[in-house]
């Protein structure tokens, strides 16, 4: 015959060291994204000239192939 379950974890089934295992590994990603953010903050407040120079793409620029860097097509 098969027990009954009651949908509950057992008594002490998994230790302090699981729980907290389990925690840091599901929050890792968004306090990654959060310090992303928090350090693209910082610099753009701090460096503006130098964030926008990095973020510019070279729109009048040709590559190799002839191609527009802005997704543009030149007739």
């Amino acid at each position: 015959m098969h027990a009954e379950t009651t949908g509950t974890l057992r008594r002490d089934a998994i230790g302090l060291r699981e729980a907290l295992f389990q925690s840091i590994t599901a929050m890792a990603p968004a306090a990654t994204v959060a310090a992303g953010a928090v350090v693209l903050l910082v610099l753009m407040r701090h460096h503006p000239e130098r964030i926008a120079e990095t973020a510019r793409v070279h729109a009048e620029e040709l590559d190799r192939a002839g191609h527009r860097q802005d997704g543009t097509v030149p007739r």
